[in-house]
């Protein structure tokens, strides 16, 4: 959750913005498609006859999130799409998106219509597993698989959904949470050009650094191009009032319930990092317990990242348990 901070915070770092008729490519195998009016950033690479595999990212994250697990599922076999959902990554920037849960879960579904799937493996990180269980509540006929890695989802465990409310109370309490900063901005208009300034002016390029540092287990595990990847948004026009729409309140509870995890009938894989401050491996426990059948896999000496942090495992992990899933 906190990464969107970061992504604000590291205009200094980016250069000037890209106009939207320009929208940068910067992955190999990735288009623009449009879905429900938006322009939607998407990677497709592998077997167009494969079995499909959605990789979606969490909060503030993009398609960069997966860069070294697009290619390991490419070379297996699968159909492999990634996408930036609105307002992150190189997606289109608006405020006048609709960021609720089942919107995303709709953009979900709205993307494999325009690439023609029927049904695919969903692999959610942290709030990205928040939208793949939307999209399990409302389109079950659309899913063959589930995935959360350290997904960032209500699991009906006390302990667990505590841990959330604590979290974001403890992230406020030293004035650099995001639930604080989303309150400051709450009545504030996002198309106003001087709160557009504001953020740009009160986020600094030094303070996106350590937040970001703070998703890994140490400071070493941090990758050497992630400060310029995680602040891909910045090079797309309007990343100012999507973000301030989202921090003022554009977003709300996701559609799914707890009562999700009693009746799923495909395989559920569940990556989490046993030193994750982000989403905490108790909500991996207890969604373990939770759903029948399903797999957890916890990655020691790892933090909130384990695609980056535990590459060969997590994509070992990920490998074996797609290969039990048929078309």
């Amino acid at each position: 959750m906190r990464i969107v901070l970061a992504l604000l915070m590291s205009l200094a770092c980016i250069g000037p913005a890209f106009a939207q008729d320009d929208a940068p490519i910067l992955d190999a195998d990735a288009r623009y498609i449009e879905v429900d009016g938006a322009s939607i950033y998407v990677i497709e690479r592998g077997d167009p006859d494969g079995l499909p595999v959605m990789l979606l990212h969490g909060f503030g994250g993009s398609v960069f999130t997966w860069r070294y697990t697009i290619d390991p599922l490419a070379e297996a076999g699968y159909h492999v799409i990634a996408f930036d959902r609105p307002p992150y990554g190189l997606s289109e920037k608006s405020a006048d998106f609709d960021w609720t849960g089942t919107a995303y879960a709709d953009l979900t579904v709205g993307v494999m219509d325009a690439l023609g799937i029927d049904a695919a493996v969903l692999v959610g990180h942290s709030a990205g597993g928040a939208v793949i269980a939307d999209v399990a509540a409302l389109y079950p006929e659309r899913v063959l698989g589930l995935d959360f890695a350290a997904g960032a989802v209500i699991t009906g465990d006390a302990e667990a959904d505590a841990w959330f409310t604590q979290q974001a109370e403890a992230q406020d309490s030293d004035g650099g949470g995001l639930n604080g900063l989303a309150g400051n901005l709450r009545d504030i208009n996002p198309n106003s050009p001087l709160a557009q300034l504001a953020v740009r002016a009160i986020l600094t390029p030094e303070r996106f650094a350590d937040l970001l540092t703070s998703a890994y287990y140490s400071p070493e595990d941090v990758p050497a191009d992630a400060v310029e990847g995680y602040g891909r948004p910045l090079t797309v026009p309007g990343w100012e009032a999507a973000f301030l729409k989202l921090l003022s309140g554009g977003m709300s509870a996701p559609t799914y319930t707890s009562e999700l995890w009693d009746t799923l009938s495909v395989p559920v894989l569940l990556q989490w990092g046993e030193n994750d401050t982000w989403v905490s491996p108790v909500v991996g426990r207890a969604l373990s317990e939770r759903i029948d059948g399903s797999v957890l896999k916890i990655y020691p000496e790892t933090g909130h990242i384990a695609m980056e942090e535990q590459i060969d495992a997590f994509n070992t992990d990920l490998l074996a348990w797609l290969a039990g899933i048929g078309l």
